[in-house]
């Protein structure tokens, strides 16, 4: 049987917890991943949380352990909740934002409060230029056309 490595985090995560769940059972990793039809390194990263839990494997551990998928799905949100609060670049992104207010229909300047709310400026929008008409030019008619208008003779066989 092969030993189930240290995940990271309290416990709480995919990982951790589907490594305690296996070590309970007494199985090898190697008979759950083959259950699962998974390769050793694809299951490996799952049980170090480097590879996320989707649905379909929500589903498939959910069968194979006697849990709902929801516990499954559940985990790996909250797990992933917690990766993005750990995140500095994102916590500095989201300290810039601030909320949306309601702009009123028909205000006057609407736009104009909007995006001061998200701390942007408004874009002007620039005046629609509208399309200048080309002068109709026609062509000089050949010498051998005499009369004004054309003649059609329905044998012409072009058509």
């Amino acid at each position: 049987m092969a030993k189930v490595a240290g995940g990271k985090g309290s416990g709480k995560t995919p990982g951790a917890v589907l490594q305690k769940k296996i070590s309970d059972l007494g199985v090898a990793v190697s008979t759950v991943s083959g259950a699962l039809g998974q390769n050793a390194q694809t299951f490996k990263k799952i049980l170090t949380d480097k590879k996320r839990i989707d649905i379909e494997l929500a589903l498939q551990f959910a069968k194979l352990f006697g849990d709902t998928p929801d516990f499954w799905i559940d985990l790996q949100r909250k797990a992933g909740l917690d990766e993005a609060k750990k995140n500095t670049k994102l916590q500095k992104k989201l300290k810039e934002l601030k909320k949306l207010q309601k702009v009123e229909k028909g205000a006057r300047g609407a736009k104009k409060v909007a995006a001061k709310k998200v701390g942007k400026k408004p874009v002007k929008k620039a005046a629609a230029k509208k399309p200048v008409a080309k002068k109709a030019t026609r062509k000089p008619r050949a010498a051998s056309q005499s009369s004004s208008s054309p003649s059609y003779s329905g044998s012409d066989s072009s058509f």
